[in-house]
């Protein structure tokens, strides 16, 4: 455990969570194009985002070796979250 595993791991989820901004913010002006039936879709499409993402950080290759609770692997999730939290906010 290194200054190294902390570094990859900030900056592997800080790249997953602005993804996932991005990809929520895509989602949401995509259907707020169509009509309001279709908040039900983009719900849908969101829910399955968060799964494929959840398995993308899962299995990153220098932290799924750790478990949840290792400080690297916090390091990185308190990361991810908090560009998330800046970007929506």
């Amino acid at each position: 455990m290194n200054k190294k595993d902390y570094f990859i791991s900030v900056v592997l989820h800080g790249f997953i969570g602005y993804l996932w901004v991005l990809f929520v913010s895509h989602i949401n002006n995509y259907t707020s194009k169509i009509e309001n039936s279709a908040f039900i879709s983009s719900g849908i499409l969101i829910f399955i985002g968060i799964f494929l993402f959840g398995s993308i950080v899962k299995r990153m290759t220098p932290i799924n070796q750790y478990k949840y609770n290792h400080p690297v692997n916090l390091v990185g999730f308190v990361t991810l979250l908090l560009v998330v939290f800046i970007n929506t906010f």
